[in-house]
């Protein structure tokens, strides 16, 4: 019950800021236009992301745990009612055991679909999904969870981005348990 609660307010959290930014004068709305940052380039339905980051996680309850790793982030941009980002990530990483014993080198490969929910000035933000598998020198392990993104332009073409996602581990014996981690990603991407 308690994720249940933990999710629901960062979910009003977010209707909240959206908002308020909402009765800005800048505020383009949810982005239903295909047209990309600052009118440049091609439209949002051809082009391709290629991101890289730098991303961590740390446990919110029990034993403290961290992990920390490189994402890479290939991606395409798609129009399922609004227009959004559809595409695949790789991820390598370092965790530290529960018992302290050691830690665990981790790879992680996931599906994600976002969608763009607001265009201010240079600032997108998105929200969305993704399914993946985490591997590596400890048990394969399904996890998905619903994630959201500011990307802050920087020329036409390129973008830095923070990323967080809330997982639920999905091989858990008791069900679809969540993973009591926020992981967070900081990078840098390119549209081409």
């Amino acid at each position: 019950m308690k994720y249940i609660k933990t999710l629901t307010s960062a979910l009003v959290a977010i209707v909240l800021v959206v908002a308020s930014v909402a009765s800005a004068s800048d505020f383009k709305g949810p982005a239903v236009d295909t047209s990309t940052p600052f009118g440049f380039g091609k439209t949002n339905a051809e082009n391709w992301t290629l991101s890289l980051g730098g991303g961590g996680a740390t446990t919110t309850t029990g034993d403290f745990q961290s992990a920390f790793g490189l994402n890479f982030q290939l991606g395409h941009t798609d129009k399922i009612i609004i227009p959004g980002e559809v595409g695949l990530r790789q991820g390598i990483g370092w965790s530290s055991t529960p018992d302290k014993s050691g830690s665990d080198w981790l790879l992680s490969t996931a599906v994600y679909q976002d969608w763009k929910l607001l265009s201010y000035k240079s600032l997108d933000v998105y929200a969305g999904g993704n399914v993946a598998l985490g591997y590596g020198n400890t048990t394969p392990r399904w996890s998905a969870g619903p994630e959201v993104e500011a990307r802050l332009w920087l020329k036409k073409d390129v973008y830095t981005y923070l990323r967080t996602e809330y997982n639920f581990d999905l091989n858990s014996s008791e069900g679809i348990k969540g993973q009591d981690a926020l992981r967070f990603f900081l990078g840098v991407g390119f549209t081409f």
